[in-house]
């Protein structure tokens, strides 16, 4: 879910270097009137192009544990899974506020966020480190299931709230 905004940070280091994951760590929450529980993922799949600013995660749905198996086979099947089988985002960086000493940084993305087969333009602020021979990436976001058309799920009498809160973090490396 992307995600992969801060990535793009290092706009005068490393400018012609593609940073890559394929282990990457995704996460929602959702919540209902009594309580909250998660889904993970490490499974995130992305690539950043420093020389272009492109940005490009793809987390495959089926790698996402709520630590339930009933909740696992609902959101699968919420998501349409078959049809559906990611989680995506591609973008540019749009921009960076790079101090001096370059260990820190904050950036945004803007792009596409597809998800159950919709996609939307959506903005992301995320932190970026740079870490000698890789960066790592840290974003979240809320995210409302409703403008993806997804239906909130119910569990005993209450419906899913409509927000679920979404948290990525990668280390990209060279």
């Amino acid at each position: 879910m992307l995600f992969l905004l801060g990535l793009l940070m290092l706009p005068g280091l490393l400018l012609a270097q593609t940073y890559t994951t394929h282990a990457g760590y995704a996460e929602f929450t959702g919540h209902t009137p009594l309580f909250s529980f998660k889904g993970s993922a490490h499974d995130l799949h992305g690539t950043i192009n420093l020389s272009d600013s492109v940005v490009s995660f793809r987390l495959p749905v089926k790698s996402i544990d709520t630590g339930n198996n009933k909740r696992n086979r609902d959101m699968r099947k919420a998501l349409k899974t078959k049809k559906n089988p990611n989680i995506s985002f591609s973008g540019k960086i749009i921009n960076t506020n790079t101090p001096k000493s370059m260990e820190k940084d904050s950036a945004t993305v803007r792009g596409t966020f597809s998800v159950h087969g919709v996609s939307r333009q959506v903005t992301i602020r995320g932190l970026l480190k740079d870490m000698q021979d890789s960066v790592q990436v840290r974003a979240s976001w809320p995210l409302n299931i409703t403008d993806y058309n997804i239906k909130p799920p119910h569990v005993l009498f209450y419906s899913v709230e409509k927000r679920i809160d979404i948290h990525i973090e990668a280390v990209l490396k060279k």
